[in-house]
């Protein structure tokens, strides 16, 4: 077996040793917030048959309260239709619907134990599930791009400090139902396939492209971004790079048709929920491109990329020796991440609300895996000294990130009102005193 393949499996078992351990499922807290407005398609298509007045989810409300004490979360009335229109995109439900009409099926034939309202711990246990497949996946697909460029010995440790170095852990068996793990996997297949249809020049390759493209869209319209890279892909030093694109303009045609049939899920539900084809579903809510927020985005104590995953900053440093591995990459890496960095933090609430880490991120860290396979590259080639540096930094990352994520689920690292003075107190501690209390940002 290979290394990557040991490390993915490992990967897999430890987030549903952690998953059953917690069994969150069976308190109801799956489908809370962010996660109940992505999920809220199914039931509405499947269980009630009421995907625009939503009369149901006043009964949710009252019995599960997926949103607390606020009511029909994630739900706006439209006057031009008089329906309900969520605000949540639709690609992580149709992510969920497999294991989704599992555990439908299962209430209705195989128990008589939980109700049949999509709510009930048969579904919540169901997205949970969802949300650890696509994870797994993710990792092997991106496993199965970085073979492309480098052996398995480097591109086990890339997945294992990706998968156990970064938030991507916590939001693998804690914070389930959300549409970070699905976008990971997307990401990852977006970059699979664009090295296929560079190298193979199959259209069967463009298509897939595609669909995941479009699949990114209606599950996070802003991750869209990531086309940057399709399109500034390298190619030979023999080859330029337009007059290669033009040669298989056809392969791009097909690929823009996958993508719209696949974007046109979400667009045929704005043109039911609003009477209109293009609907911004956020209402007040949007982007200060005038007042971009990425000092604190990246460095603030409260949910710094940088601070939180300090992986991802060690990884940034890879892009120098990827210079030197395959300097065509160099500026369609940079050049994402610029733009991504600033798209991110220019939203309202720069901190998205609750979370561990800066959570928007983590759909990207395939792309960083790049230059992080190239500094572990460059490391394997230097003095034992080195090495052993290397491995200690890496390996107390790693630990870090595991332990912050118990914190995290423990409550002594909270997913919000996060300060310098209090992340010191608690650094070492499951539990603050009520002095380390004090210092905290309620």
């Amino acid at each position: 077996m290979k290394k990557s393949s040991i490390v993915i499996l490992l990967f897999a078992l430890v987030n549903l040793a952690l998953s059953f351990s917690q069994h969150r499922w069976a308190r109801n807290e799956i489908l809370k917030y962010d996660a109940s407005g992505y999920y809220l398609y199914l039931p509405a298509v499947f269980v009630y048959n009421d995907l625009g007045e939503m009369d149901f989810y006043d009964k949710l409300d009252s019995v599960y309260r997926p949103s607390d004490d606020i009511k029909k979360y994630g739900l706006y009335s439209q006057e031009k239709t008089k329906l309900q229109s969520n605000k949540y995109p639709i690609g992580t439900a149709i992510a969920e619907m497999p294991f989704f009409l599992i555990a439908h099926l299962y209430t209705q034939y195989g128990t008589s134990k939980y109700p049949i309202d999509g709510y009930s711990e048969p579904y919540q246990f169901s997205v949970g599930m969802s949300n650890i497949l696509w994870s797994v996946i993710g990792l092997w697909v991106l496993g199965a791009f970085l073979r492309r460029f480098y052996n398995d010995s480097i591109t086990a440790l890339t997945l294992l400090i990706i998968g156990f170095g970064t938030n991507l852990f916590c939001y693998t068996h804690y914070e389930m139902g959300m549409s970070h793990a699905l976008l990971f996997m997307l990401v990852s297949c977006v970059l699979f396939f664009t090295e296929r249809w560079y190298a193979t020049q199959q259209p069967k390759h463009a298509i897939l492209l595609g669909i995941f493209l479009g699949w990114i869209i209606i599950s996070r319209p802003v991750d869209v971004i990531i086309v940057i890279l399709p399109l500034l892909w390298y190619t030979t030093k023999q080859e330029n790079k337009w007059l290669v694109l033009w040669q298989r303009r056809k392969h791009l045609l097909y690929s823009f048709i996958s993508f719209l049939i696949v974007s046109g899920i979400q667009l045929m539900y704005w043109k039911y929920s609003t009477g209109n084809f293009i609907h911004f579903a956020y209402q007040e809510e949007g982007f200060n491109f005038n007042n971009p927020q990425i000092v604190k985005g990246l460095f603030s104590f409260e949910k710094g990329w940088f601070v939180y995953t300090p992986i991802a900053f060690i990884s940034f440093i890879g892009l120098f020796n990827l210079w030197y591995q395959n300097k065509k990459l160099v500026f369609p890496i940079i050049l994402f991440f610029i733009l991504s960095v600033y798209l991110i933090f220019s939203w309202h609430t720069w901190s998205y609300g609750w979370g561990f880490g800066t959570r928007p991120m983590i759909e990207f860290y395939p792309v960083l895996s790049i230059p992080l396979a190239a500094l572990l590259v460059w490391l394997s080639k230097q003095i034992n000294f080195i090495k052993a540096f290397a491995i200690f930094g890496f390996g107390f990352f790693v630990w870090l990130n595991l332990y912050q994520t118990e914190q995290y689920k423990m409550g002594a690292i909270k997913g919000a009102g996060m300060n310098q003075k209090f992340y010191w107190r608690v650094w070492n501690k499951m539990h603050p005193s009520p002095e380390d209390w004090k210092y905290y940002n309620n």
